[in-house]
């Protein structure tokens, strides 16, 4: 699966409001609401909530990736957004997330959101990618740039023993 597949022009967001990742959950969780990607809010907020109290998913250089593995669900579930101001993830580097990539996967697909994860990780270490998915000011800009850019590789970032298992939660 490339992450290209699954990003959809209508979950792609370009001015978040929020300026708490609380916040930020909240809103975007009531995006793919209103979308009907999802069906149900309150078991992913908390979900989302929960797996940010494990171990902050702010990865450093303006980024974030927060996901959960939603027992529910049954496909995956992928959202970009930017936030402009900046929201605290209490990333390993201290600085504000600008951009956010959560994505939600079915409790039993654990292979895929290990693989999302993990490609993920790859793609966004890129400074300059970074950079362009920022200077998008309009959700139509964000999709074209996502869509123009290294979408389509699929690369893996090695996980160490203990992000493996804080994802499975074992």
């Amino acid at each position: 699966m490339r992450i290209s597949e699954l990003l959809n022009k209508n979950a792609v967001q370009a001015n978040l409001k929020s300026n708490t990742k609380e916040g930020v959950f909240t809103e975007i969780v009531d995006s793919l609401l209103t979308q009907k990607r999802i069906n149900e809010k309150k078991s992913i907020l908390e979900s989302l909530l929960q797996r940010e109290q494990q171990g902050s998913t702010g990865i450093g250089n303006g980024v974030a990736i927060p996901h959960a593995r939603i027992e529910v669900l049954k496909d995956v579930v992928f959202f970009v957004g930017l936030s402009k101001r900046g929201i605290d993830f209490s990333s390993a580097d201290k600085k504000p997330v600008h951009v956010i990539f959560l994505f939600l996967t079915p409790l039993a697909e654990t292979g895929t959101h290990l693989k999302i994860l993990s490609t993920l990780s790859t793609m966004l270490y890129s400074i300059s990618f970074v950079q362009q998915l920022r200077n998008a000011s309009t959700n139509e800009e964000l999709y074209l740039t996502l869509t123009q850019s290294r979408l389509d590789q699929e690369g893996f970032v090695a996980l160490n023993r203990d992000e493996i298992y804080l994802e499975l939660g074992t």
